[in-house]
């Protein structure tokens, strides 16, 4: 890209550089004097491009290096001196800062580049510099002419006899069969994954949902991420982000709502774990991340309904955030393996791409795409009374399953009945479907106990050996190096793996007697206990009677009276004179009415707090605030994470990398 002669000349206002004077745009601006907050690498390429531009234009023809760059970095141009350690200086400014070798070899390499300048989409996209973007201040994005290929190409308009058959696959066909198929030209063995991907993209548009996130686990080599690519394959450009992507840098780019999101080969990562659980907790609400730009306060927000996708080797994850996934498995087995090979030889016999483009392959983004023009698809359960849970292992369990049946019923809407509020009706075949799903073997036992496969076999061998194995014996027995049977224990970062998923599992020191007068310490592993849960197909189950009773019951549809209603219990009424004064009371009946005689005295009723006594949560968050001391949500159980969330972000509490700092006295 060449600048603009009108760009180059309107730079001749300040002296921003020893020997030339430039126009920098706001973002290049911003992040030179600021130093930039993420991306440091990538801001700092973007910022060399830019200068890269401007000095071979000014200087054209001039200097003895390759280019007028280069002579400018040695100093031989421009009149000014120490030209490259102007970046190394910038670099001191950032709040990530990169070594001085790394940062000379991103300049140098601008210097072989053979570019010119960033583009505007390049400089918004990274976090360093997109944060400083103010398109209506910014001549060059005002007088910068359209050059032919740097425009975002238009989306192609879907032929008209696609979109009718998507539309009538929607109302009279089977979009899930056409998806699967599709996806299963691409890769083979991922039949029963693809469905889970597809729930967890519908349910982006239920309401009620409450957020589904796949996590596929497995060895190396083994497809994880191409599984997920092929089924990107399938959606809309706008309905997903696969890429690199720094912890805040989807707060600095308002990519809209209801995204799915690939996280590859995903490394744990406290800030990044943090986001994860707090966008999953409030799945329909957006993120908002308030930090400083420029010196002043600035409110960020992440959007709505996002979907994170983590592919790993180990489900290493923060177990709050594991909890929150739904995990897909993919097959190693020799036979698909064999499968899959004779499958890519093929396809270079063809002499076709990895993942093309046909009808069919736009026919499935149609279909998505109709969907996502929905602003929402309502959906209840008329049976929800039948299910019957029978695993109370977990809490977030049972909201991965339903959203798993709501997601079936929202891909199928059209041929669902509705109700005279607009709610789609979800059948026995819906649950039939999510509870296949559900109940896959590997995937369930994970989902019942967060092991991934490898770690299902350590467990299990450690169980027919009680006394226990040592490393290397763990290590000849599961085929995998010593150094990665110590990942599977401890986790990537030595404070995960199966010392955090499992009770009783510990790394012991025993003593064996070699002779009668010679030992030996060595470490084994050992495990204390290990329920494989055989049954999985009883986790849920519809029953043909009722087992609880209707959700319905219990909410209230409005009446024009609510005097004798049955909320009358929770009326508050006034009670007699208790020692100094009056107080008010909610009675649950009028016979629990409190008296003198009553062992709370002069409290509410006994299965109430007392009304003057202060919130513990409230207390709590006094006490660290008139401390100064920071809090961690995880180190306190006892209490609902979110509403912690919610009452600390009242309260101007800062998040710093997953730490909540109170407000200062002067801010309180």
């Amino acid at each position: 890209m060449v600048l603009a002669d009108d760009t180059i000349k309107a730079a001749i206002e300040e002296d921003r550089w020893i020997g030339f004077s430039a126009y920098l745009p706001p973002c290049i601006e911003g992040v030179w004097e600021e130093g930039a907050i993420e991306e440091t690498g990538r801001s700092c390429r973007l910022i060399a491009l830019y200068f890269k531009g401007i000095i071979d234009q000014l200087f054209k023809g001039e200097g003895t290096a390759e280019t007028p760059f280069a002579s400018w970095l040695e100093d031989e141009i421009g009149g000014g001196t120490e030209n490259l350690q102007r970046f190394l200086d910038w670099n001191d400014r950032c709040k990530k800062p990169l070594s001085k070798k790394e940062i000379i070899g991103i300049v140098y390499r601008v210097i072989d580049s053979p570019r010119t300048c960033p583009t505007c989409k390049e400089l918004r996209s990274v976090a360093g510099t997109g944060i400083y973007c103010e398109e209506e201040d910014c001549r060059r994005a005002k007088k910068a002419p359209k050059v032919p290929g740097t425009e975002p190409e238009p989306e192609e308009k879907t032929p008209e006899e696609i979109r009718t058959t998507a539309e009538k696959i929607l109302r009279e066909g089977t979009p899930l069969d056409l998806i699967v198929d599709s996806c299963e030209r691409f890769v083979l063995g991922a039949k029963d994954a693809i469905k889970k991907l597809v729930c967890c993209q519908m349910v982006q548009m239920v309401p009620s949902s409450r957020g589904l996130h796949p996590k596929l686990s497995g060895e190396s080599g083994t497809g994880k991420t191409w599984c997920v690519k092929v089924f990107l394959h399938h959606l809309p450009e706008d309905a997903y982000i696969a890429g690199g992507l720094t912890p805040k840098a989807l707060a600095y780019h308002d990519l809209g709502n209801r995204l799915f999101i690939l996280l590859d080969d995903y490394v744990p990562n406290e800030d990044l774990d943090t986001i994860i659980k707090q966008t999953s907790s409030n799945f329909h609400k957006p993120y908002i991340h308030r930090t400083v730009k420029k010196q002043e306060a600035a409110t960020l927000k992440i959007g709505s309904e996002m979907t994170w996708c983590v592919t790993s080797v180990d489900a290493s994850q923060d177990i709050q955030v594991l909890n929150r996934q739904i995990p897909l498995n993919t097959d190693d087995s020799q036979d698909l393996t064999a499968k899959v090979n004779g499958f890519t030889i093929s396809s270079y016999g063809e002499g076709v791409g990895e993942l093309y483009v046909d009808d069919t392959v736009i026919l499935c983004r149609e279909i998505f795409r109709q969907l996502r023009e929905l602003e929402e698809i309502k959906v209840r359960i008329p049976f929800a009374d039948r299910i019957e849970w029978l695993d109370n292992t977990n809490r977030r369990n049972p909201s991965i399953f339903m959203d798993l049946l709501v997601g079936v019923t929202a891909l199928h809407c059209f041929q669902r009945d509705q109700d005279e509020e607009g709610f789609y009706l979800a059948t026995e075949g819906d649950f039939k479907c999510a509870r296949e799903l559900f109940s896959e073997g590997v995937d369930v036992e994970e989902m019942i106990n967060r092991l991934t496969k490898k770690e299902r076999q350590f467990a299990e061998m450690l169980i027919a050996y009680p006394l226990g194995l040592t490393r290397k014996e763990l290590s000849e027995k599961l085929g995998v190096s010593p150094a990665r049977i110590s990942q599977i224990a401890r986790g990537t970062k030595g404070d995960g793996g199966l010392m955090q998923k499992l009770p009783g599992f510990d790394l012991v020191n025993v003593t064996n007697r070699i002779t009668e007068d010679q030992t030996e310490s060595i470490q084994v592993y050992r495990l204390g206990c290990f329920d494989r849960l055989a049954g999985f197909d009883d986790v849920v189950r519809l029953s043909k009677e009722p087992v609880r009773e209707k959700a319905n019951s219990k909410i209230g549809k409005g009446s024009s009276s609510i005097g004798n209603s049955k909320y009358s219990k929770y009326i508050m009424t006034k009670k007699p004179l208790l020692g100094d004064g009056k107080i008010l009371s909610i009675t649950h009946s009028p016979e629990k009415a409190n008296s003198p005689n009553s062992a709370s005295g002069n409290r509410l009723t006994d299965d109430l707090p007392a009304q003057n006594e202060p919130n513990s949560l409230t207390q709590l968050l006094a006490t660290y605030a008139r401390k100064g001391e920071p809090i961690r949500t995880r180190e306190h159980p006892d209490y609902d994470e979110l509403e912690m969330l919610e009452a600390m972000d009242e309260g101007g509490w800062t998040e710093k990398r997953g730490v909540w700092w109170p407000p200062t006295e002067e801010t309180r």
